[in-house]
């Protein structure tokens, strides 16, 4: 029997902050969102900026209900890399540890925060 497989996640954001979130998504993973408009059950219309890494649909949508996680982590064997993408789109980042050998970086934008963590292939 094979086990349940994580196929998706949505991401609800404050609207000022769900285009900041797909464009930090964008400079992690290297990939452009497929950008949706959408017309919620409510009637007010959005974007979703939907993206799918390793068969992992990720979509992030405006909402005033914000319902954001408080953290969204991206595991990468390349996190040097991935820190320039995210200092080169324009985000502060923080880093850990603070002297040595950075192993993570940490992005805020609103209620959530977004760490990006060093992992070696296996």
């Amino acid at each position: 029997m094979s086990a349940p497989v994580l196929s998706r996640v949505q991401l609800f954001a404050a609207p000022a902050e769900a285009e900041q979130i797909a464009r930090l998504i964008t400079a992690i993973i290297q990939a452009e969102p497929t950008v949706r408009p959408m017309t919620r059950v409510d009637g007010v219309e959005t974007l979703r900026y939907d993206f799918s890494s390793n068969g992992i649909r990720l979509e992030v949508m405006a909402d005033e209900r914000t319902r954001v996680p408080s953290l969204l982590q991206f595991d990468t064997a390349d996190l040097d890399g991935a820190l320039e993408r995210v200092l080169a789109a324009g985000f502060p980042a923080r880093t850990w540890p603070p002297e040595g050998q950075v192993e993570d970086v940490v992005v805020e934008i609103g209620d959530l925060t977004v760490c990006i963590a060093r992992r070696e292939k296996r």
